[in-house]
């Protein structure tokens, strides 16, 4: 890989003025014009606050070169992303043009597909961006390879901590890839990076290019938010069964009419509280062109349902004030949402000729918690100024919120710059200021969170911190706010979760704060956390932004530490054909993979028998909770019993059951107490044992019992 020297640049920032006495936000530049010297078409921000920034190094029509081009943005003080230091963060193996990527739980990012050849022929390589590496040793590229070819996939982080990767296409012929993909990164024993396997069914009633999925706070499901081209029909809106692996329809639109349109629209989803304190998860859709012609004009049409209802009814939420595609919805530490650039057609080429596709340069806001949020209208917000600044962010633009509350905006096509010019995606990088609390001036008015706030926080474990009010304004503070790390792409943030935490005000400044109680709510990874105020300086009757955040404090919320089975073996029973018992770890983590085709019960009938064991090594040595998890079926009824191995009394002691197994494939998990050396020996051994018992008289045959996803967990 080619390293290149770090590059430190102080930069002036030039302000604008609002241009009326109601505060309608302020813009900075970064280092006029030539901002961070790549175009941020992919933007990705890091556990440790820099962001990660790729689009690609050669012009369209043009010769590949060996190294894609990245960056790596560091802020200066207190977030100054205009004060900045550049670090080459190139990948050398794949261009990762029009990849889909999202966090991993341990912060690294994952990146799926890219740039082969051509426009829309894609790439089956997985690669995987390590933070806590330096730049040059950052990526790693697996030596397994995707299904399919892919060329503008999305990549879901599952509750399990899985990666599903979606759609895209490939080839020569820009073929649909319908063949979806579930990933596991980091597996200990198995070769490359990932425990990988394209058993799940081929789906292809879904979007082509970037489908918007989101997790269903109900079941931890993932949730396939449909576009929908009017010229084509309407795809249906969708959930994946993460333990049966099939699709089915969900929350179907009440009519094609009122769907926003299929071509680059753009959406988000926010767990919060709205205006009567129930708890919502809102997602919130807009915009997009009715076909794929450059021509097209955008609707301003705009939906939003609530997953927690089942199903979710989607409603009509008032038009955007301009019709948009290629915008970004950002979500706010408020909890409103602005949508940032877009334009009205997607124009010749993708470039977004003022005059031909009419760019839209001045933000929106809606607010998705209000009483009225079904007529509330979008709110416009200040243009750049002077005039010369209105960048036009259409296609390929980005918009990503930043540690400290503000809204990075970049990339786009440039005004009349042609296809091969090499010229297709600005540079130029502008940071956008919301009104918070009805003020441009905000940022001398924010709470703060103490230097007591936890770095690593865990699912239903309250933690306490200092929260205070800012000691001007006195505003107490009203809400806690975890927003995920962005991944954002053509028009969607892959990696957007936004959940408003519950939290006890103790007095003298100290909250006590109730995570989210179940991955299913929010994935495990890394997340700015935010305290926001109740500041409203705004003139009453407008929409407007009500609180200020706080800068943001970086937390990571963590799961069990995993531990996948390194070795196992068969007890009691028959392996049917075709299962290598010295390996079964091999097929332990895949989904519908199972252990082989199954094991046979004993000879016999009522109390026939199966049973098997499987060991680890724990990454901690004195944990004080174990966690055993399986997803099982059998063919008949059978009762099951999980044991964990008591390293003191060098026993297998029953820690869950019996449990009733039958062809409903079921996930089965207990959590115990641990004390030192009694489930997890010194070493960091842990073993433990799955045994079925027939249940009858009924005779069937085959009598087998199914395994599939066996971990352990420790904490």
């Amino acid at each position: 890989m080619k390293i290149r020297l770090l590059l430190s640049l102080s930069l002036f920032a030039v302000g604008t003025q609002a241009f009326s006495q109601e505060a309608l936000g302020a813009w900075t530049e970064i280092n006029w014009p030539n901002g961070w010297y790549v175009r941020p078409v992919h933007i990705s921000m890091l556990p440790d606050e820099r962001l990660l920034i790729w689009n690609t190094n050669y012009s369209f029509g043009q010769p590949l070169p060996d190294t894609p081009f990245g960056t790596a943005v560091s802020p200066g003080t207190n977030y100054a992303y205009n004060v900045f230091t550049i670090g080459n963060a190139a990948n050398s193996t794949t261009n990762l043009f029009c990849a889909g990527h999202t966090m991993l739980w341990d912060g690294r990012l994952f990146n799926a597909g890219g740039h082969l050849i051509e426009n829309g022929y894609g790439d089956d390589r997985v690669n995987v961006f390590d933070y806590r590496l330096p730049n040059n040793q950052a990526w790693t590229t697996s030596s397994r390879r995707m299904t399919q070819l892919r060329w503008y996939p999305t990549t879901t982080a599952l509750p399990n901590r899985r990666i599903l990767v979606l759609t895209g296409i490939g080839g020569s012929k820009h073929t649909t890839a319908d063949i979806p993909d579930l990933w596991m990164v980091g597996v200990p024993w198995l070769p490359g990076l990932a425990d990988y396997h394209h058993a799940l069914p081929p789906n292809a009633s879904m979007d082509n290019y970037y489908p918007h999925m989101f997790i269903d706070p109900k079941d931890g499901n993932p949730f396939f938010a449909a576009r929908g081209w009017a010229d084509e029909g309407v795809w249906p809106n969708q959930k994946l069964d993460l333990v049966r692996l099939t699709w089915s329809t969900y929350s179907t639109f009440p009519n094609g009419t009122m769907n926003v349109h299929g071509f680059y629209p753009s959406s988000v989803m926010i767990n919060a509280k709205n205006w009567a304190g129930i708890r919502e998860s809102i997602i919130i859709k807009s915009g997009g062109a009715e076909s794929s012609g450059e021509h097209e004009p955008a609707t301003t049409n705009a939906l939003f349902a609530d997953l927690y209802q089942d199903p979710p009814i989607w409603q009509a939420a008032a038009g955007m004030n301009l019709g948009r595609l290629n915008h970004t919805i950002v979500a706010l530490p408020t909890g409103d949402v602005i949508a940032f650039g877009g334009s009205l057609t997607f124009g010749t080429n993708g470039v977004p000729v003022p005059s031909e596709a009419k760019p839209r340069t001045a933000p929106e806001l809606w607010k998705p918690f209000v009483s009225d949020r079904a007529t509330r209208p979008w709110k416009f917000f200040n243009k750049p100024v002077p005039a010369d600044h209105e960048i036009p962010r259409g296609y390929h633009s980005t918009a990503t919120l930043l540690p400290d509350g503000r809204i990075a905006v970049g990339s786009g096509e440039p005004d009349d710059a042609p296809e091969g010019s090499g010229n297709e995606h600005t540079r130029d990088v502008q940071l956008f200021s919301p009104p918070y609390g009805g003020t441009d001036a905000w940022q001398s008015l924010r709470p703060t969170i103490g230097v007591d706030c936890p770095t690593v926080i865990r699912y239903g474990e309250t933690f306490d911190v200092t929260v205070a009010p800012n000691g001007t304004s006195g505003r107490p503070v009203t809400k806690l706010m975890l927003i995920s790390l962005g991944s954002t792409t053509h028009a969607f943030n892959e990696n957007q979760q936004v959940v408003e935490l519950d939290f006890q005000n103790l007095g003298n400044n100290m909250f006590r704060v109730t995570p989210p109680p179940a991955p299913k709510i929010a994935t495990p990874t890394f997340y700015m956390l935010f305290a926001v105020d109740n500041t409203d300086l705004g003139p009453q009757g407008e929409t407007r932004i009500i609180g200020i955040p706080s800068l943001s404090k970086m937390v990571q919320l963590k799961d069990y530490e995993p531990i996948y089975p390194s070795g196992g073996a068969l007890t009691k029973g028959t392996a049917q054909e075709n299962i290598n018992w010295a390996q079964p770890y091999s097929l332990l983590l895949g989904d519908n993979q199972y252990l082989g085709q199954g094991i046979n019960f004993g000879p016999g009938f009522t109390g026939s028998t199966a049973e098997f064991v499987v060991s680890g090594v724990a990454p901690i040595t004195d944990p004080t909770k174990v966690r055993v998890h399986i997803e099982s079926k059998t063919v008949g009824i059978a009762d099951l019993t999980i044991s964990l191995f008591n390293w003191i009394t060098n026993a297998y002691e029953p820690v869950a059951g019996p449990l009733v197994s039958n062809q409903a494939e079921k996930v089965y998990e207990t959590v115990v107490t641990n004390t030192p050396g009694k489930y997890v020996k010194a070493d960091g051994s842990i073993k433990a044992k799955f045994a079925y018992v027939q249940r009858g008289p009924t005779f069937v045959w085959p009598l087998s019992a199914r395994a599939d996803v066996v971990e352990f967990g420790v904490r």
